[in-house]
């Protein structure tokens, strides 16, 4: 039940954890946003078994965002692809200066201002849980989750089918997938998925739906132009796909 809170920055990145019961959020670390910071997130998700993820939210004092939320952002997408947990984003202004005042100011402070980012989170979440006995269930839940119309039919998932995959090398989770949407050529879309097949090639040929309209990233220096759906609990792992074949590029509703 532990939860991870980051404090993205375009030199150094602070890291802090909950205890195991997911309830009160400490400094943990303060690494270099270099070429090893993905993988040194990965390995620390794994070994704390962390199951929820909140960066801070890079905003200015007027509420409005920074330049590196970009930079956040792409780095949320890429770690999703190699820890498919919940990952939030929480408000965050003057954080720093708030640790560097509990803590002074010391090498560690982006690790104390990841606590207070977790910190904040844990306190909303609390007080969602703690609503008054008079809302129902069914009240809270509509209100934390209701999206508009308009929201939903921005997301655009098509049908495609895979027509090749190959490994990524060096990364344990990628898969490289060449998957035709009923476009001119196939799109490239590289997703975490590699753990769970002994032998990737039987992912060929099978139609999955995939959200087309994501913004391009790189990943491992390759280009992904997409994101697979799927679904796990447990140890149970599923890709979706319909029950009756589509022509590829077929949108979903």
């Amino acid at each position: 039940m532990r939860k991870l809170g980051i404090d993205f920055g375009t030199k150094k990145v602070g890291l802090a954890l909950t205890d195991e019961a997911g309830k009160m959020a400490f400094p943990h670390d303060v690494i270099l946003n270099d070429s090893a910071l993905l993988g040194a997130v990965e390995a620390l998700v794994d070994e704390k078994k962390v199951t929820e993820i909140v960066f801070g939210h890079s905003l200015n004092l007027a509420g409005e965002v920074n330049p590196v939320q970009a930079d956040i952002e792409a780095f949320m997408g890429e770690l999703s692809l190699r820890c498919p947990i919940p990952m939030h984003l929480e408000p965050e202004q003057l954080t720093s200066q708030q640790a560097a005042a509990v803590t002074g100011k010391n090498d560690q402070i982006d690790a104390a201002a990841a606590a207070i980012i977790l910190d904040t989170w844990l306190q909303k979440q609390s007080n969602v849980t703690s609503a008054p006995a008079s809302e129902t269930k069914e009240d809270t839940e509509e209100e934390v989750s209701e999206i508009t119309f308009d929201q939903f039919t921005a997301v655009e998932i098509k049908i495609g089918t895979i027509k090749e995959v190959e490994i990524v090398e060096g990364a344990d989770k990628l898969l490289k997938l060449t998957v035709d949407l009923g476009e001119t050529s196939p799109r490239q879309i590289l997703s975490g998925i590699r753990e769970y097949y002994q032998d990737e090639q039987v992912l060929v040929g099978l139609q999955c739906p995939f959200i087309t309209n994501l913004a391009p990233r790189k990943i491992r220096g390759f280009e992904s132009q997409g994101m697979i759906l799927a679904g796990d609990s447990g140890d149970t792992f599923a890709l979706l796909n319909p029950s009756n074949p589509l022509p590829p590029g077929t949108r979903l509703h």
